[in-house]
């Protein structure tokens, strides 16, 4: 039978996050519009269908369905200009078939900056920071995935606090089969920290995203994504019709050879008009051993130079299921079973 694409679906629905925003991550808390792992980031907008990971939750907190009973993701990111940032996120699998999914995530950002006199001399040091901790929840029901998110954040320059920043994150996802998905997420719904005598910034997004798998095609995905900026200048989500919101959209592609511990991602971003190519490409891959995935990404940032972010996941739990996969292989290899016993078949032995 031949298997028709779903590309023009997708193309229409998809997905995700907001590169334009990709540029500075220090200012506005700006780095909640990128990936903060490096499967994240390699992917692009496309995390919003990343299903199954704990790290996922940054873009979506659906997709928290689809993990294990435990997840468990570290990560630390090294840019020229912001210094390093560390992230971590877990889920916990809940219920009868692990069909809800508590997440937990936190986020740091620390950079060494100092005071300088008038002729560029340095005195005293300091740092900035930016700190995020927040909590996931995720529900699924036959095909659909619903998740909420919740995060606090705080940020402080010189060594003066701004006030805090409270957000929200709305996610759904949809799989109709095992080889597509499609997601949507309103994300970062509320106000970052703000400082006094300023207006609190509101980095509220619309993203879509979708993930397809062709049989022509084994070990392979491919993600396509949309997402809508709101600029903190314009009107809330309440007043959508008033606001002019920026546009992005790109696609991405993973690939896990047939029997390989190796995985490949690759993206690619556009949306902000001032920066030429190669800004918005991240390209990473991921390397799994006895349930600890190590991967890495770099993403090219354009005026800022370059991010590499290297990344630990622990799953135990996709660790017994290979280990299972791996017994029934050798099983169904091996010597022929023996026949059954009778008395094992349905309805016992014959009385007779």
């Amino acid at each position: 039978m031949r298997v028709r694409p779903a590309w023009p679906v997708l193309a229409l629905l998809l997905a995700v996050p907001l590169p334009s925003l990709k540029a500075d991550t220090s200012v506005g808390a700006a780095y909640l519009l990128r990936g903060a792992s490096p499967q994240e980031d390699a992917l692009g907008g496309g995390a919003l269908a990343d299903y199954g990971s704990a790290a996922a939750q940054w873009e979506n907190p659906a997709v928290l369905a689809g993990a294990g009973k435990t997840d468990l993701a570290l990560s630390e990111e090294f840019t020229p200009l912001d210094g390093n940032t560390e992230y971590v996120a877990g889920s916990l699998g809940l219920g009868p078939g692990l069909a809800q999914h508590l997440g937990v995530q936190a986020y740091y950002r620390g950079t060494d900056d100092s005071y300088r006199d008038s002729q560029g001399v340095a005195s005293s040091s300091f740092t900035d920071m930016d700190a995020l901790a927040g909590l996931s929840y995720a529900v699924q029901g036959g095909p659909w995935c619903l998740g909420l998110g919740l995060k606090a954040l705080t940020e402080s320059l010189a060594g003066l606090s701004a006030h805090p920043g409270y957000l929200g994150d709305l996610g759904a996802a949809y799989l109709p089969g095992p080889n597509l998905m499609m997601a949507a997420a309103l994300r970062n719904i509320g106000s970052v920290p703000d400082w006094a005598g300023e207006t609190p910034y509101r980095p509220e997004s619309l993203e879509f995203s979708g993930r397809e798998s062709l049989p022509t095609l084994p070990g392979t995905r491919f993600y396509e994504f949309l997402g809508l900026e709101f600029p903190d200048d314009q009107a809330p989500l309440s007043t959508l019709a008033s606001s002019d919101p920026q546009t992005t959209y790109g696609a991405g592609i993973d690939y896990t050879p047939k029997h390989s511990p190796w995985v490949v991602r690759a993206s690619y971003t556009n949306g902000d008009a001032n920066s030429a190519f190669p800004y918005g490409l991240s390209a990473g891959f991921g390397l799994t051993w006895s349930g600890i995935q190590f991967d890495y990404t770099y993403s090219a940032l354009g005026a800022l130079g370059s991010s590499n972010i290297l990344g630990l996941t622990w799953a135990p739990s996709t660790a017994h299921h290979a280990a299972d996969s791996e017994d029934e292989s050798v099983e169904e290899s091996g010597p022929a079973s023996p026949a059954p016993d009778p008395d094992d078949l349905e309805g016992g032995p014959d009385p007779e």
